[in-house]
Order: structure tokens, then C-alpha cells, then sequence
């Protein structure tokens, strides 16, 4: 049974499911609440929505998602840190 949890865990993580999921909560916990205008969250939307699509066509794998989201996550940790001091 361990062995069979270990494998759908690896699947889940090789799959792009996870993937989507984790951007669908991100278009409707950060960006259709956030103060950005209407016509940045029509943006916002539409790049999440590509985004979904190239990793359900499987054009986008889920670990260069993660290697994007990566990269931000780095970009914003700078801008924080520039910001602050």
C-alpha cells in the first residue's frame, strides 16, 4: 500500500493537475480579489488561463511552471528587500 501512495504521489507531482489547480486558486484567492483594475485582472486572468491551457496541451511542463514561479518568487523577495532598505 506505501508503495502504491509513493507512485500516485509521484504521479500527481509529474502531472499537470496539481499545476492547474494551484493557478485556478491563485485567479480567484489573489487576483479577481485584488485592487488591481478591471482591465489587469482581465489580463491577469487571460496570461493564467494560457498558462492552464499549455499545461493541460502539455506545451508547459509542470516543473517549468515551477521554475517560473521560482524566478518571481526571487524577483519579489529583491523588490522587497530594495524596498525596505
Amino acid at each position: 500500500a506505501g508503495a502504491d501512495i509513493q507512485r500516485f504521489a509521484q504521479g500527481m507531482d509529474e502531472s499537470p493537475f496539481v499545476s492547474l489547480i494551484i493557478l485556478a486558486g491563485f485567479q480567484h484567492g489573489a487576483v479577481l480579489p485584488s485592487g488591481l483594475s478591471g482591465e489587469e485582472k482581465e489580463e491577469a486572468s487571460m496570461t493564467l488561463q494560457r498558462l492552464q491551457r499549455g499545461l493541460a496541451e502539455g506545451t508547459i511542463k509542470p516543473n517549468e511552471l515551477k521554475s517560473l514561479a521560482d524566478r518571481f518568487s526571487t524577483m519579489e523577495e529583491k523588490a522587497d528587500a530594495n524596498s525596505a532598505g
